[in-house]
Parts: C-alpha cells; structure tokens; sequence
C-alpha cells in the first residue's frame, strides 16, 4: 500500500503539471512558435521541479498543488494507513512478547532475538515514517475534529 501512496502523489503531480501546460498552451495563440517554447519550457521546469524529490517535500508540493478535496483523500487514506500499519506491528510485538513470557518455562526458546528483527525492518513497520507526511498536510490543511480521528 505504500508504493501506491507514493504512485498516486507522484501521478497526481505529473498530471496536475501537464494539465497546468495544458492550460497555458490553450491560452496562447495556436499557431505561435512561442507556444511550442513556452510548452518546452514548462516541461523543463517540471523536470527540474520534480526530479529527485524528496518524499517530505513531494507531500507539500501535492497539498499546495492539488484540490483541497484530493489532499483530503489522501490525508485520510495516510492516516488510515498510519493506523493499520502501527495497530498490526503492536500486535505483533505483543505476540512475540507473550509467547517469550512462558518460553523457559515450557522449554521453548525465545522468539525475541529471531522474530524482533524481522518485524522490525518489515515494510509494514514504516508507519513511523509516515507520521511525517501526516503533520505536512495537517499543517498545511485545515483539518476537522472528525478527519483527527
């Protein structure tokens, strides 16, 4: 799900940047050979906008580019994410933990060293991360009571 999170910004971004040349195109006359330039132009600076962009800074860009209704979308979708990801890695730990607990007394040995980094360096377990995207569109946003939970 993490890899369509960043798609879907990514995609977002490229189409919100042709659609705006787009628009400057039609406005111009049809036939100018300055139209073609500025066209140029306006994918170069696309491509020096957005090549190499850093996630942190991906997600500011997508709020200040995109609809309000879109930045939304994707703050809850992050969110609900965030708290998939966290409760699934928790209950993992817990798991482990409870299993380890009576461990030595069954004979059993500890799944602490074994498992823990396993779960830890799991894709899931880069809900942490997350938290950061979720403060850019906040911040950045004007969110409800409703969307915080």
């Amino acid at each position: 799900r993490l890899k369509l999170l960043w798609k879907r910004i990514f995609d977002d971004l490229v189409n919100a940047s042709s659609s705006m040349a787009c628009r400057r195109q039609q406005q111009q006359m049809p036939f100018s050979s300055q139209n073609q330039i500025d066209t140029l132009d306006d994918s170069t600076k696309f491509e020096k906008e957005y090549r190499g962009l850093p996630n942190d800074r991906a997600v500011q860009i997508y709020v200040t580019t995109i609809d309000e209704r879109q930045s939304r979308e994707l703050f809850a979708y992050i969110k609900k994410l965030h708290s998939t990801a966290a409760m699934n890695g928790e209950a993992l730990r817990k798991l482990v933990k409870k299993f380890d607990k009576g461990a030595s007394a069954r004979g059993d040995d500890l799944l602490t060293a074994t498992l823990f980094p396993e779960l830890y360096s799991a894709c899931f377990m880069a809900y942490q991360s997350l938290e950061i995207y979720i403060d850019i569109m906040r911040d950045s946003l004007v969110v409800s009571e409703d969307e915080e939970e």
